[in-house]
């Protein structure tokens, strides 16, 4: 049993796009809907992400610290 598919020529004429381009399509339609922030705006928001980024490491490095003295102290002494 052999498959007719219409030729490409006649597909595109038609105004039909084929399943595999409507992803694409849909993609750059919402990329043109994103407000994208200034150059500014970007380099401030990037710069709060890694104070925040380091802060939380410290923090979290500083509670781990505690608690492996505290299960040094009750557990092994």
């Amino acid at each position: 049993m052999r498959f007719n598919l219409p030729s490409r020529e006649r597909f595109f004429k038609e105004g039909k796009r084929p399943e595999r381009f409507k992803f694409v399509n849909e993609t750059i339609s919402e990329l043109r809907k994103v407000h994208w922030p200034s150059r500014e705006e970007a380099t401030r928001l990037t710069t709060v992400v890694v104070i925040v980024a380091v802060a939380m490491g410290i923090l979290l490095g500083l509670v781990d610290l505690v608690f492996s003295r505290v299960a040094n102290v009750l557990f092994f002494s």
